[in-house]
């Protein structure tokens, strides 16, 4: 006779799930949240440019916090920003780039996951990300329902490296970075947030968790030109040429 499994974090979240229209909600909300803080971060008053790769390519998917990953796949959308290169553009205001970005919850269409492709040209990015976070958790652990991917979501507050750990701590698994599902599930993720090049979102999320970029992202706000010079440099140099076979997430934030 069998004994009764234990307990694991996502029973509990999913106990508490309410309707999926407000899990969808919540998980906008803070991903939402995620855009206004890469704002105030990103020096696009500076650096006009940096606009149109936010808005195509800036995706809250990877390795490391959600605001830190808009940063880095919007710098690896396109070469490094010049000063010079946005010399006399007015960048346009942070109410007006947010407009194209937080999704309007009376759009029933919102409420579909995934989005159907013909919903899914005309919607903003914070919603297209929301099917890229759940596309990867849905790659990558086969053996959970999509229900269950968002409880997690739900639990980890939109911040995929947080809905991974507490995955692997539920099933007492651990992945190697590198591995061949990890880098399916950050292309599956790429595709289904409609990332105008999947690939290079992927070298971004490797390079990124390979290389101890915490200085960089920290203590300035917002971030200097020179800084985004810095991490373009990073990201054009791929992942970092350590024992990439040995390398778990572990070694990421805690």
């Amino acid at each position: 006779m069998h004994g009764k499994r234990d307990r694991r974090i996502g029973d509990r979240c999913l106990s508490v799930l309410t309707d999926e229209k407000q899990d969808i909600s919540d998980l906008l909300g803070y991903i939402h949240g995620f855009y206004r803080e890469a704002l105030d971060l990103l020096p696009i008053a500076a650096i006009p440019s940096l606009v149109p790769r936010l808005l195509k390519a800036g995706m809250p998917i990877g390795f490391l916090d959600p605001v830190s990953n808009i940063i880095a796949n919007t710098i690896a959308y396109t070469p490094p920003p010049t000063l010079e290169s946005d010399e006399g553009v007015e960048a346009p205001s942070s109410e007006w780039i947010l407009s194209k970005i937080i999704t309007d919850t009376n759009d029933k269409s919102v409420f579909r996951v995934p989005l159907s492709r013909l919903n899914a040209h005309g919607m903003t990015l914070a919603r297209r990300s929301l099917d890229g976070l759940v596309s990867f958790l849905t790659s990558h652990y086969r053996y959970l329902i999509s229900r269950e991917d968002m409880s997690y979501l739900l639990l980890a507050r939109a911040d995929l490296l947080t809905a991974v750990r507490l995955i692997e701590q539920d099933r007492n698994k651990r992945r190697n970075l590198f591995s061949i599902t990890n880098k399916v599930a950050l292309e599956c993720a790429a595709v289904s947030a409609r990332h105008p090049e999947p690939d290079v979102l992927v070298k971004a999320s490797l390079t990124m968790a390979s290389r101890d970029v915490s200085m960089l992202l920290t203590g300035q706000d917002p971030l200097s030109p020179a800084t985004l010079e810095s991490l373009a440099e990073l990201l054009r140099q791929g992942p970092t040429g350590m024992d990439l076979n040995n390398i778990s997430l572990d070694h990421l934030r805690v």
